[in-house]
């Protein structure tokens, strides 16, 4: 890992040598264990990490070396996720809307209705979705919408910064969606029609948008926006729209999964550094993909979908939500589990209807 990930080494203290340390009973499910190796573990009853450091002598007639140092390298990743992710539950979400600090609306209700109002600063919102599930409608939605004035209760962002890792950002159709947002708030306060900086070309100037292709090039863009902002060479961003976070992981650039690993780990360190500093709102979008179920002789009985990038990145987000389409159309689900429980309060994991429209985002009527 870099530089900037020095401070994250683990404390000897911290290591499951010593088994008395809370995070040696993280579950082996929760490392993204490959289902053989998890299958053969579970046979001997072996479910925590805690249980697998024990048990070595066991653990190393039915795993080779090199998948017992897999397994003991997806753990420190995993505790370095854990120990980086921005604060996020139910306290924080309640400080947060105590505050009443402006945010973004999707330009539908019923989307922010299960998000307490909006998209809120200093908080990780990670959108999960298959192709054409409205990701980057979304996405694109969000970015015209964090220059919503004050006066009607938005962000009023200064700077904006956009990084397209699918060359799926098209100039044209955000200012089409940013046209339809100016006109929308200029109905809603005919004040600021007069306004010659609410303009889709003066808003333009505080949009940076970034394209890349590679995990190191993606946490280069990341370190160099973190550098900036702690030498104070340019203004917060506000609002940051990584599209997709996921897709520079699918190339083979990998040489084992060991490194790919310490890459998500890396990039979860310059997230949480990146919210600490600037206290933006940063939304991600992620695909999904399928997972299989074996049974313990390792016979595939089932699956289901589940986000990219393994288990322990899902800790990374504080809101986590699947954009989904079926015959009834298009819906926002916020996830149940703990990275999003801080939402599950209001929306009971319901799902809420939007459509897209040539302006962007909107409701079903």
């Amino acid at each position: 890992m870099g530089e900037d990930s020095e401070s994250l080494k683990l404390d000897e203290s911290e290591e499951c040598g010593s088994h008395g340390n809370k995070w040696c009973n993280t579950k082996l499910s929760m490392l993204s264990i490959d289902n053989v190796t998890l299958s053969k573990l579970l046979k001997l009853k072996i479910s925590s990490f805690q249980e697998f450091q024990l048990r070595r002598p066991a653990i190393s007639k039915i795993l080779t070396k090199e998948k017992i140092e897999e397994v003991e390298e997806k753990f420190k990743s995993y505790l370095v996720t854990q120990k980086t992710k921005p604060a996020c539950g139910l306290v924080e979400w309640k400080n947060i809307e105590m505050k009443k600090e402006f945010c973004i609306r999707s330009f539908s209700q019923a989307v922010d209705g299960k998000l307490c109002g909006g998209f809120k600063p200093k908080l990780i919102y990670e959108l999960i979705g298959a192709p054409g599930s409205g990701k980057t409608q979304f996405s694109l939605q969000l970015l015209s919408s964090a220059f919503i004035p004050k006066s009607l209760q938005g962000l009023d962002s200064q700077r904006v910064i956009f990084i397209d890792t699918e060359f799926s950002f098209f100039v044209d159709r955000m200012n089409e969606v940013l046209a339809k947002t100016i006109e929308h708030c200029q109905k809603l306060n005919p004040k600021l029609s007069a306004d010659q900086m609410f303009s889709v070309e003066e808003i333009s100037k505080r949009i940076e948008c970034f394209r890349c292709t590679k995990v190191d090039e993606l946490i280069q863009i990341l370190n160099s926006i973190v550098n900036e902002v702690r030498t104070r060479s340019s203004g917060n961003p506000q609002v940051l729209i990584i599209d997709s976070v996921a897709s520079p992981f699918r190339l083979p650039s990998f040489e084992s999964v060991k490194q790919r690993c310490s890459a998500i780990a890396q990039l979860c360190s310059v997230l949480a550094q990146f919210v600490q500093l600037t206290g933006a709102c940063v939304i991600l979008t992620n695909h999904i993909t399928t997972k299989l179920v074996d049974d313990l002789n390792g016979t595939t009985v089932g699956n289901y979908f589940v986000p990219l990038l393994g288990d322990f990145w899902s800790s990374n987000a504080n809101v986590r939500a699947l954009l989904s389409e079926d015959s009834n159309g298009r819906k926002f689900t916020v996830f149940k589990n703990r990275p999003s429980l801080i939402c599950a309060m209001e929306s009971h994991n319901s799902s809420a209807s939007f459509q897209i429209t040539r302006g962007g985002i909107r409701d079903v009527f």
